[in-house]
């Protein structure tokens, strides 16, 4: 079994957070500025986010902790 890609990683931690809060695709997009469709892809490794967008959903919703 080969490690997941950082899209995958992202993808799989943002839709823990969705089901954790009880969120619809629908719902968590309009709260990032997306489309379902978009966060259906985020989800399933098949869209590339920029780093900034990495950035600023990360600060938003808390899903990766860095420790720097």
């Amino acid at each position: 079994m080969s490690p997941l890609n950082i899209n995958e990683r992202f993808g799989n931690k943002l839709k823990e957070y969705r089901y954790k809060h009880k969120m619809s695709q629908y719902t968590l997009g309009k709260l990032l500025s997306y489309t379902q469709a978009e966060i259906s892809k985020v989800e399933n490794g098949k869209r590339d986010i920029s780093m900034s967008k990495f950035v600023y959903i990360n600060n938003l919703l808390k899903l990766i902790e860095f420790n720097l």
